[in-house]
């Protein structure tokens, strides 16, 4: 079933991915703005101007996400979704529309959307897509400086809230570190994404996306990835708990240490 997303889940409003998306649009100014965004995020991009140009790329390169506009010349995107199907295409396909009423829900699930967005799609929507759908990078191992909250640099009269939460943190990784030694799946998965619900909250962005490689290797089940990136945890915790203010509370002395 076609899924339609109003709002997205809290994130960053920039993310980094690896990755091919196909951007099918014939609107110039909305292709400009959606392909900066894709290419910046790290998305290889291709662009399309109308369906039938769509489906001729498509059948020559499976893409990870193809976006497709559903009002464009020559063939709009139902009939390009409808014909990329029966031609055996097996990629991502998210439909675009302005005009999201039921019944292009029900039409854009029986041709084989996956999904379907509604116009004008922002930032944050752009980011979960591309976040579910291709490869998330985290930051670079060399990085191993304190990390600060982006958050408590906007508002500083928030420097309790964020204290509290960088205190917790070790406990949360160790929880995450015992759900992942006694093979229980769903608590791993779902200890990894409240991390990452919660640090994209605090102004953690790093952390925010180190939770999201996780949550890729855990849906691969790839434990040797997994196990890495716990270790990477470790380390990113204790430069947070480095980028807090010095005059910090003496909560933090074991995330300081972890």
């Amino acid at each position: 079933r076609v899924q339609e997303h109003a709002e997205a889940e809290t994130s960053p409003r920039e993310v980094s991915v690896r990755g091919d998306v196909l951007l099918a649009e014939d609107n110039i100014d909305n292709q400009k703005l959606i392909a900066l965004f894709l290419r910046r995020s790290g998305a290889r991009t291709d662009l399309a101007e109308n369906g039938q140009r769509a489906v001729e790329l498509a059948m020559q390169h499976e893409y990870d996400l193809i976006l497709m506009d559903l009002q464009m010349p020559v063939m709009g995107g139902v009939e390009a979704v409808r014909t990329l199907r029966q031609r055996g295409y097996r990629g991502a396909i998210v439909a675009l529309t302005a005009n999201a009423m039921k019944s292009d829900i029900e039409t854009c699930a029986q041709v084989g959307c996956n999904e379907l967005v509604a116009k004008p799609i922002q930032q944050d929507k752009l980011s979960r897509l591309l976040v579910h759908y291709l490869r998330p990078v985290a930051s670079a191992p060399s990085e191993d400086g304190p990390i600060a909250s982006t958050l408590l640099a906007e508002e500083p009269t928030l420097i309790d809230l964020v204290t509290e939460f960088v205190g917790r943190l070790p406990s949360s990784v160790q929880a995450i570190r015992e759900a992942h030694d006694a093979r229980d799946a769903a608590s791993l998965k779902t200890r990894v994404h409240t991390l990452k619900g919660s640090s994209g909250n605090f102004g953690y962005t790093e952390l925010f996306k180190l939770c999201q490689v996780i949550e890729f290797e855990i849906a691969k089940a790839n434990e040797s990835g997994i196990a890495k990136l716990l270790g990477d945890l470790n380390g990113m915790v204790a430069r947070i708990a480095a980028g807090l203010p010095a005059n910090t509370p003496p909560i933090l002395r074991n995330a300081k240490d972890a």
